[in-house]
């Protein structure tokens, strides 16, 4: 990048090189069916201050301030609930020095394919973005989002088909039959750019200016909203998932709570896993959100579990973050809430900071 050297510029950079990205006071939370937070009076008097340093390489080549975010910033938090074993697993690593992959996994009969998906997710996503890299010999800030996409939809492809293999050659019978996860997966390029890759009914929200927007769906038997995959093929013209099912030769009938399951055992279309049923229907491939974040809007990224979001609508997930002073504090705040709320299976959250974290 050449350098600019009007006096504007050598100000603005010379500022940049010395500054932080503070935060001020918290922004008004949501309104939910129920009042989130009656206990927390103290808390919501004091300041949502959180300070997050400035990406001074990514800020001067955008004109803007960008914060950097580490993953020291990131709030977890897991809880076994009223179940005998945790199933979810989250994941939080860099890939780079520009890029964090960020991951919710649910899983199902046993933890095995949370484990496994987990493992083996960063280094199936690297492999793609070198892959990427080596194809166009562009730099990626001159990518169009849908390469990424493309990236993260390759991914979870290749961690079902390994997960497939490892399981078909070594693990017990059940396991290899029964095992699967939901993943929710997350690919922030630059602390800007959001992908998110999404089979199951784990769930990916957005709060910008007080305002909560989800970025997945639901797979499950129950949907009539027409999907359409990351791969840029339509299923079968717009059919719904469990159209879609029934033409692979599945069954969605339901169980004995009157809630509809495929082929009488699982709650979801997509997953990860699952071999069993792959061959009715229950697909690996993702569906993919991409979007900007605008950090002068954009307060927080929310990754939760089904253990959340079946006792909590996404604006009482929004109003407890927002309630809370740190991200971490927010992830333990909310899988706690789950279970007042009464939730009976695992509870798990991750928070990821934007810009206007705690900004009225």
């Amino acid at each position: 990048m050449a350098l600019c050297t009007s006096t504007k510029f050598q100000s603005f950079s010379k500022w940049v090189a010395c500054s932080v990205f503070s935060i001020g006071q918290r922004f008004d939370h949501c309104s939910g069916r129920r009042e989130v937070g009656q206990a927390l009076g103290n808390i919501l008097q004091q300041s949502n201050a959180l300070q997050l340093p400035l990406d001074n390489e990514e800020s001067i080549e955008q004109g803007t301030l960008i914060p950097r975010i580490d993953l020291c910033h990131i709030g977890s938090a897991s809880v076994l609930g009223r179940r005998q074993m945790n199933e979810d697993r989250l994941l939080a690593c860099r890939l780079s020095s520009h890029h964090l992959l960020l991951g919710m996994f649910d899983g199902h009969g046993g933890c095995a394919a949370a484990d496994f998906s987990r493992a083996l997710f960063p280094g199936c996503v690297r492999s793609c973005l070198s892959a990427l890299r080596n194809s166009t010999r562009q730099s990626f800030r001159d990518l169009p989002p849908d390469s990424f996409e493309r990236v993260l939809g390759y991914a979870f492809l290749q961690v079902n088909n390994l997960m497939s293999r490892h399981f078909f050659h070594y693990a017990p019978v059940r396991e290899r039959t029964w095992s699967g996860t939901t993943a929710t997966v997350v690919l922030l390029l630059h602390s800007q750019q959001l992908i998110v890759g999404h089979v199951g009914d784990s769930r990916a929200l957005i709060c910008r200016r007080g305002r909560v927007q989800p970025l997945t769906v639901n797979h499950d038997p129950s949907s009539v909203v027409p999907l359409t995959d990351i791969l840029k093929e339509d299923d079968g013209g717009g059919i719904t998932e469990p159209e879609r099912i029934v033409a692979c030769g599945g069954m969605v009938i339901p169980n004995s709570l009157g809630v509809p399951v495929v082929n009488g055992r699982l709650g979801m279309t997509r997953s990860l896993g699952d071999a069993e049923l792959k061959a009715y229907g229950v697909s690996a491939k993702p569906h993919l959100t991409s979007l900007t974040v605008r950090h002068s809007r954009a307060s927080f990224l929310a990754l939760v579990s089904d253990g959340v979001t079946h006792v909590m609508s996404d604006e009482e997930i929004a109003s407890s973050v927002a309630a809370c002073r740190t991200p971490q504090d927010a992830a333990k705040f909310l899988v706690e809430c789950a279970l007042q709320y009464g939730s009976n299976d695992n509870a798990s959250a991750l928070i990821v900071p934007f810009g206007s974290w705690g900004k009225s």
